[in-house]
């Protein structure tokens, strides 16, 4: 807010927010954005798997995107907005689950996952031992906000932003 009133601006942007979480930061960013210019529209998509953010912004048809893998091409500028991680998950009552389970603890578990994001897009939390975990799940969903749902009804664990376990 300038010192001297909101600003005038009228225009409009459209932003991704590809995050489990996706609405409650769009209402955040909505409340800030129109608290600094009231006449500013803004159009959220939400959308999980929104590989496509980084073709749509280059051809202006999206100015900007929250996700938690940085993009690549220098055209863009990225800046953190918050801290997040993956967290495994498990139902309240699950006969195996602890806190201090190992990896070999959870190569003997069944997952539910997400489907993949293109490989160039997938967070190095994805890698390695967790990835190879989860990759031959019997279950996969779409997006994260079915990860819970699954997991509180089955003895399957999950992978889930930090932000969303809680």
């Amino acid at each position: 807010v300038r010192k001297n009133g909101p600003i005038r601006h009228q225009g409009r942007f459209e932003i991704a927010i590809p995050h489990p979480l996706g609405p409650e930061f769009a209402l955040r960013i909505r409340d800030a954005a129109l608290a600094a210019a009231p006449n500013v529209r803004l159009r959220f998509d939400t959308r999980t798997l929104a590989d496509d953010a980084p073709a749509l912004m280059r051809e202006g048809l999206l100015d900007a995107a929250v996700d938690w893998i940085p993009a690549e091409d220098d055209r863009f500028v990225n800046r953190k907005l918050f801290d997040d991680s993956l967290v495994i998950v498990a139902r309240n009552g699950h006969p195996r689950a602890t806190s201090r389970m190992g990896w070999r603890d959870l190569a003997r578990e069944e997952f539910v996952r997400c489907h993949r994001r293109a490989f160039e897009r997938r967070p190095k939390a994805l890698s390695g031992k967790l990835w190879e975990l989860m990759a031959e799940s019997r279950l996969t969903v779409s997006e994260y906000l079915e990860v819970p749902f699954v997991v509180s009804r089955t003895e399957y664990l999950g992978v889930l932003p930090k932000t969303m376990a809680h």
